[in-house]
């Protein structure tokens, strides 16, 4: 079963007010006012798991059909971490290379050891999945 979760920052610290109009009921020449109608925050939730909206075709149809709200996420992202690596071997890892630094300063590594090497092009910048182990 789907369920809903607010947290307290996306509760609002108003009432939900409703005004009741009733259709096909006989006017008289003094209507009595109603009482407007005040939905709490829990009443929101139980309609939410149990009312119209929760039993409603878009939950069973489609992507809804595979939805779980318990389910762990299936991908996550995470920032990409550079290393430098052989030209030759991707194996080969520069040990001046750290997982911790930003792309400019694994750059910056890089032009320094490219110089160190004569100016030959002995290193590379890639991605950390791409080195083999």
């Amino acid at each position: 079963m789907n369920t809903v979760v607010f947290t307290t920052t996306q509760a609002v610290a108003a009432p939900l007010e409703y005004k009741t109009i009733v259709l096909d009921e006989p006017v008289s020449a003094n209507p009595t006012p109603r009482k407007p109608y005040s939905l709490t925050q829990e009443r929101l939730l139980q309609y939410a798991q149990f009312g119209a909206v929760a039993k409603a075709p878009i939950r069973k149809l489609g992507l809804g059909r595979f939805r779980r709200a318990g389910a762990s996420q299936v991908a996550t992202l995470r920032s990409p971490k550079w290393v430098i690596a052989s030209v030759s071997d991707n194996k080969i890892v520069a040990p001046e290379s750290s997982l911790d630094a930003s792309w400019s300063a694994n750059r910056a590594m890089l032009q320094q050891l490219n110089r160190q090497a004569g100016g030959a092009q002995h290193w590379q910048l890639i991605p950390e999945y791409e080195v083999t182990r």
